[in-house]
């Protein structure tokens, strides 16, 4: 047996790991391929991440097998090629000491990594961090630190180790439902911009509280022609208002004028349980009627101000035919009237974005028989 390159006699770790996962299934399948499964992943970003992980455990049982780090142990951790310790009750403590593991020893074979559902707060992200840029996780594809405790220093710090670092293999960067506002999202959109990270397709950043800046922020880093990959973008429950959307939507759009291609490949973007009003939702219909993002499949507007105003520009956008692989579009919750939704029905019983399979439209200040009519009208144009 190969001896590992910690001295185990010295080492005064205590660490206990739940047993390792089982090896990688391969690669992602395309986006609408998998929608069905990925809807019920994110049936409802809306409703919060308590249920992310419903149904995952950290080994075939209903109790996690805890196995003391020896020498073997480490041995079969350092050959992994996924690694999950969801809701494992992992804290800075416990990070820290995986972080030594990771400055020790190559992990040539570790695809995913996965700590949601812990309570790792900045000082464990920033010794994490601190591991990441030792190049020991070559393989890297899938890096999961949703739902912890770490807020702006903690993503201050991954961003710096990011932006440092080589990861050409990077394609999955989950940090949802955490607080690193918006210093943390415009460090974080900064270091988005390097090259080395060209290559990611899937941002979950819901639930962060990035704010108008931070939106900003990441529509210069992809004006700049970063994240051409991005097939999923996650931005609900973020504090972003009409500011951040419009001045996200120029960047693009300047960017798109130019013939530069754009998120090319992105297929879900969700803005969802945000506060954006009319001004913004207009600056986002006007970019997709200048031809960007086409691939848009999936985009979701609940739980935000959509007044009249939105509705009149997305009824625009129905009918130039701007979005021909829209399947998902979520408007529930916003503020239009009747007068929105009689739009609506018109517009899909013209045919608008007929590639559409699920759809909702809802407001407390319209009445059930609007929204009745315009949900009858979908259903008979699908089913019809």
């Amino acid at each position: 047996m190969a001896s590992p390159l910690i001295d185990w006699a010295t080492w005064t770790g205590a660490l206990q790991l739940p047993a390792v996962a089982g090896g990688a299934d391969g690669a992602d399948a395309p986006p609408e391929s998998e929608r069905s499964a990925n809807h019920a992943h994110h049936e409802s970003d809306e409703e919060g991440h308590d249920d992310l992980f419903e149904g995952l455990s950290l080994m075939n049982s209903d109790e996690p097998e805890f196995v003391p780090l020896t020498a073997k142990a480490f041995e079969e951790i350092a050959a992994a090629e996924e690694l999950i310790y969801l809701c494992a009750s992992w804290t800075d403590e416990e990070a820290s000491q995986f972080a030594e593991i990771i400055d020790h020893q190559k992990m040539s074979h570790l695809v995913r990594l996965r700590l949601g559902k812990n309570r790792i707060g900045d000082a464990g992200i920033e010794r994490l961090a601190s591991a990441l840029v030792s190049g020991n996780l070559p393989s890297l594809a899938e890096l999961d630190l949703d739902l912890n405790d770490y807020g702006e220093k903690g993503a201050r710090a991954l961003a710096e180790a990011m932006g440092a670092s080589t990861f050409p293999e990077l394609t999955r960067l989950s940090m949802a439902a955490n607080s690193i506002g918006e210093p943390g999202g415009c460090a974080l959109a900064t270091a988005l911009a390097s090259p080395r990270l060209s290559q990611l397709a899937f941002i979950d950043l819901n639930g962060n509280n990035v704010g108008d800046k931070g939106l900003s922020m990441l529509g210069a880093t992809i004006a700049g022609g970063s994240l051409s990959h991005l097939v999923n973008l996650y931005l609900g429950k973020n504090s972003i208002g009409d500011a951040g959307v419009v001045e996200f939507a120029r960047c693009l759009g300047e960017a798109q004028e130019k013939g530069l291609e754009i998120l090319p490949n992105l297929y879900e973007l969700w803005l969802s349980n945000n506060s954006i009003s009319d001004g913004g939702a207009v600056a986002l219909f006007a970019l997709f009627n200048k031809g960007a993002l086409r691939n848009l499949g999936d985009l979701r507007l609940q739980f935000n101000r959509l007044r009249d105003g939105a509705i009149a520009a997305l009824v625009e956008t129905m009918g130039l035919s701007v979005l021909p692989k829209l399947w998902y579009l979520g408007l529930s919750d916003n503020s239009f009237t009747d007068t929105g939704l009689i739009m609506l029905e018109e517009a899909i019983n013209a045919g608008g974005l007929p590639r559409l399979e699920f759809f909702t439209a809802s407001s407390l200040s319209s009445s059930e028989e609007r929204q009745e009519a315009v949900q009858d009208a979908f259903t008979r144009r699908r089913h019809g």
